[in-house]
């Protein structure tokens, strides 16, 4: 690597790390301030919302990574133009895009370090400070089942409705089952106290028949033909955020497999490829609102666009995943179409700005 592109990327990691850290503070300071409300409950004191928030951090900093590098950027390349540094870098035949080259280098640099503390990291840790909060502020663990309530899934030939999901997805309680021919009909209509996974097969507790049809091929010592994953309903109190890519891509697979629709999963799932690569995009963004000439004037101007920007850039995201939902897009598409959108933006800006 030339002297030159270690400079420039040294000087855009400086940046993105200080603007990361004056975002990541502002952001814990509004949390603190949220949270400070419930300071007194149970056993919830200074130190146990410090730990709170110290739990949520690496969450934070992600959150908060794609704008840290808008503004590194901005920033860095806005020193370079007031020194006349970046006029030097030219003369000495260095384009605009040449000299962009490290500082996109060290946005995807960030985008791996993002997607791999948001995979393996912040969501875990995430669910941890919830269950933390919890403890603290009513003094009670988590109970053995899942709080979401009931659920609906179809298995095969079987629709199953169960009033409550222990947090295993080895149980459910208050269980109906409804078994349906080929044709779609209706079949048979089994209720039953529980429905447990045991013996690598699921079996009914205290089954009763609502049709015409025997139970005798039903019985509690025999397994179910069912074929769903224990651990995808343990899953289901999860917040697919908060899972890990293969653990999110396989339960997105089993709930499409039972004809569930998945689009919003779909969604958050190559969000988790996406909005990390947004870090490189951000550079891309930047760049061209930064005036090479340090006596042009426009630069505010400049800068709020480029913010602006990066802006427009989130905001495309929501409105995706809201299209995704209401089934107007592709869950891969509706992920991956900003970044495309914008890095065709920005590259075509930034040649434009050479």
């Amino acid at each position: 690597m030339k002297t030159a592109d270690r400079f420039l990327l040294q000087g855009f990691l400086s940046r993105t790390g200080l603007m990361l850290f004056l975002l990541g503070g502002v952001y814990v300071l509004s949390e603190v301030l949220n949270e400070s409300g419930h300071l007194g409950e149970g056993q919830f004191g200074i130190l146990a919302l410090s730990q709170y928030v110290g739990l949520r951090l690496p969450g934070i900093l992600v959150e908060m990574a794609p704008f840290a590098v808008l503004l590194g950027t901005l920033v860095f390349l806005g020193d370079l133009a007031r020194h006349a540094e970046l006029t030097a870098l030219r003369a000495g035949g260095m384009s605009l895009p040449r000299i962009v080259r490290p500082l996109l280098l060290g946005g995807l640099l960030v985008a791996g370090l993002t997607f791999a503390i948001n995979d393996q990291a912040a969501g875990q840790l995430e669910s941890l400070a919830d269950r933390f909060m919890q403890e603290k502020t009513k003094g009670k663990q988590p109970g053995r089942w899942l709080s979401s309530g009931g659920v609906w899934f179809r298995d095969g030939d079987w629709v199953i409705s169960a009033d409550r999901v222990a947090r295993s997805g080895t149980e459910l309680r208050g269980v109906r089952l409804f078994q349906r021919d080929g044709e779609g009909m209706l079949r048979e209509v089994v209720e039953a106290s529980r429905l447990y996974h045991a013996d690598g097969g699921w079996r009914l507790d205290q089954p009763q028949a609502l049709s015409t049809r025997s139970l005798e091929r039903i019985a509690p010592e025999e397994p179910l033909d069912l074929r769903a994953d224990p651990e995808v309903l343990a899953d289901l109190g999860k917040s697919p955020e908060r899972m890990t890519f293969p653990r999110l891509w396989g339960y997105v697979d089993q709930l499409r497999a039972q004809g569930q629709p998945v689009n919003s999963l779909g969604f958050t799932l190559w969000q988790k490829v996406t909005l990390p690569l947004a870090c490189a995009v951000m550079v891309l963004v930047a760049a061209p609102f930064v005036s090479l000439n340090p006596r042009g004037g426009g630069r505010v101007g400049r800068l709020l666009i480029g913010i602006g920007l990066g802006l427009v850039f989130h905001a495309s995201n929501v409105l995706a995943g809201h299209l995704t939902a209401a089934g107007g897009l592709p869950p891969v598409a509706a992920a991956w179409m900003p970044i495309v959108g914008f890095t065709l933006l920005g590259s075509v800006l930034l040649l434009r700005a050479r």
